[in-house]
């Protein structure tokens, strides 16, 4: 789950294994445990198999892993039973105990000297923060993660970081920023083995042009996302981009497939669990039922949307639903129960900062004082939202706001004005539906309908987008929040130096990693032995090491500890750790991670990346995670793992080093 989490393929945080592989999984922990009793790795693994299918046993399991490590000082487990115990409470959606056990993961992290997984517990809990709508908390912790990834120089998850620092960009209404860090994102991704992190950049991008009214830009982007979820084939990503593309229809009054859509997306994430994603869709659906006077049925949904948003601690969302419940009593011509629950909902998105929101709900505020004949008020709600929406570049809105302060003149008497506000009415509606956009649809439709029938039902997004979040929490912050137009432009030259010097160092490193390890294989097939033993007893142990690591290996199996190395040995843990010290001159830790290193790195020269994962080779040569290895890597060849990777093929070109 750590490893997901780091690199977010993304993210990544879902849970890919199937029933049967984790109950298998489970029973072999478990056994493992019954052998081991006292041993917190074992106890931690076990833990995290059982994420999310046994919670409490989680947490039993990880105070349990707490005590032995705090016992034993073994401050990585301790800091891992922290950070699992986090986990559980964010599967169950308890968001608050969750930052709380987070905060104390990275603390404890930070303490034993691991610095990436630090960041990522900081990370997990800025992302914890946005899902609550709390900001402020977010932006901090993500400043935390990355002052410590800027300090070990950690790049392999930027795009990511990016995606993260942009949705926050655009939830806050700076859509600029968010189209920065977004684009920035994608263009780093734009490469095999980034699907996630390109996808969910390019829908982030889809989302913040259509909020601006760019119809054109906002299909484009929808449709690439959607042909890389499509040849994923990942089920819920394919769900989030035809529910982002269905989104348009209801621009265009769609009804019927914008209903057909949103009940199959409905399905899916009852069929996931998905319920945070459930409850945007029961919002969806109510619209479309109250769009086609089915009122009755839209007040049911909308309720149950927010009950369901209030559980799960969205505050910003059971606002927006609260403001779609007095929007319903409008239609009903209920004036006063509208006016009551929609200042409800404004008030609480002032607060939170949702400034597209805000401006939304004074159209709607407006809106309705003006059915109900109090002009005045009608006017100082529709002139402040002017104002906000325009600060904001928040086409949609506009194009509500003008027709409303269209019918307000006309009501006052203001003929020419009322005139005026049409006039940009239809000019700001005139170029948000442009033919060209139109023709784009038809087109997308067409294509849908011809190349595979179960994907002719399209999945709708109304008012609260439904973003990648398989991006979830593990995606770490690099790049600074603060600033403003100039510091982004700063940034991105302050980056691309640091790159092409970067590069250059980086392509040097590999170099020599790979010369050590062609020298290294010579010394393994040249005869004789290590000199300088001074008696036979640890002649006899060191040989039987190395028999053991070069020639059976192992190093591969997750759960070697010192003592059962000693065991093997005839030996005590005590000599074997002195004698490890003492004749490689470093602990036990370190000797065991470079033999994995050195065996990931023949296997990336052997082009076995091509055909798996790096999880998988990170698992296959004994590594817990893909962040502990990640870290390993980094720490003894001085690049990660993508970076030794991609110079591989350079370095064949012109180099006799992998001959």
């Amino acid at each position: 789950m750590m490893s997901s989490r780091i690199a977010l393929a993304l993210f990544v945080f879902l849970y890919l294994l199937s029933a049967t592989g984790r109950a298998s999984d489970v029973d072999s922990l478990r056994m493992l445990l019954t052998e081991n009793p006292d041993n917190p790795t074992i106890i931690n693994d076990l833990a995290r198999a059982l994420i999310p299918d046994s919670l409490e046993r989680v947490r039993q399991l990880s105070e349990q892993s707490r005590a032995i490590a705090s016992a034993d000082d073994n401050f990585e487990e301790f800091a891992r039973s922290l950070y699992l115990t986090g986990d559980s409470y964010w599967y169950a959606q308890d968001f608050m105990p969750a930052i709380s056990w987070y905060e104390k993961a990275a603390s404890a992290w930070e303490k034993a000297g691991n610095l990436l997984d630090a960041s990522m517990a900081y990370n997990d809990m800025a992302y914890t923060y946005n899902q609550i709508n709390r900001y402020d908390e977010a932006l901090r912790n993500y400043r935390k993660a990355m002052d410590l990834l800027i300090e070990i120089d950690d790049e392999d998850n930027l795009p990511a970081v990016l995606i993260n620092i942009g949705q926050v960009y655009q939830a806050i209404g700076m859509p600029d920023s968010g189209i920065y860090y977004n684009s920035y994102a994608a263009g780093l991704s734009d490469v095999p083995g980034r699907e996630e992190e390109l996808s969910a950049a390019l829908n982030n991008l889809g989302f913040i042009y259509k909020n601006q009214g760019n119809f054109d830009k906002a299909l484009e982007y929808y449709n690439r996302s959607y042909e890389i979820s499509r040849k994923m084939a990942q089920e819920s990503w394919m769900a989030i981009d035809l529910n982002n593309i269905g989104n348009v229809y209801i621009h265009w009054e769609k009804y019927d497939l914008a209903k057909a859509h949103q009940l199959q997306a409905i399905d899916i994430y009852k069929k996931i669990a998905d319920r945070a994603s459930l409850e945007v869709s029961l919002n969806n659906l109510a619209y479309i039922y109250q769009q086609t006077g089915q009122y009755d049925s839209a007040m049911i949904l909308f309720k149950e949307s927010a009950a369901i948003a209030r559980e799960l601690g969205r505050t910003g969302n059971e606002a927006v639903r609260k403001i779609n419940i007095g929007m319903l009593y409008y239609h009903m011509g209920e004036y006063d129960q509208a006016i009551t629950y929609v200042k409800e909902g404004l008030e609480t998105n002032r607060e939170l900062g949702f400034k597209i929101s805000v401006a939304g709900a004074l159209q709607n505020l407006g809106m309705i004082y003006l059915a109900k004949g109090d002009l005045l008020n009608s006017k100082n709600s529709l002139d402040e939202a002017l104002k906000l929406a325009s600060e904001l570049n928040a086409g949609i809105i506009l194009e509500k706001i003008y027709e409303g302060r269209s019918k307000l003149f006309e009501r006052l008497g203001r003929h020419r004005e009322a005139l005026e506000q049409y006039r940009l009415y239809t000019s700001v509606k005139d170029s948000l539906f442009t033919e060209r956009s139109q023709e784009k649809l038809a087109e997308m439709q067409a294509r849908y309908e011809t190349k595979k029938k179960q994907q002719q039902i399209e999945l709708l997004v109304k008012d609260n987008q439904l973003q990648k979040t398989e991006l979830r929490k593990k995606q770490i912050t690099l790049v600074s929040l603060s600033g403003g137009i100039f510091i982004l432009a700063l940034s991105a030259m302050i980056i691309g130096l640091m790159y092409a010097q970067k590069s250059r160092a980086n392509r040097k490193l590999v170099e020599k990693n790979l010369e050590l390890m062609k020298k290294e294989d010579e010394v393994k097939e040249s005869p004789g032995g290590r000199p300088g033993l001074p008696d036979d007893e640890k002649a006899r142990i060191v040989s039987g090491l190395e028999i053991l690591m070069k020639k059976e290996k192992a190093f591969t199996y997750k759960q070697l500890t010192l003592s059962e190395l000693s065991a093997r040995l005839n030996t005590n843990t005590a000599y074997l750790s002195r004698l490890i010290n003492e004749h490689y001159h470093m602990n036990f830790s370190n000797f065991l991670n470079g033999y994995r290193v050195r065996e990931a790195q023949k296997m990336f020269a052997g082009n076995q990346h091509r055909a798996m994962t790096l999880e998988g080779i990170a698992e296959s040569v004994g590594f817990q995670s893909r962040s502990t290895f990640n870290a390993a890597f980094k720490k003894i060849t001085g690049v990660t793992p993508s970076v030794f990777i991609k110079n591989l093929d350079q370095i064949a070109e012109n180099s006799e080093i992998l001959k």
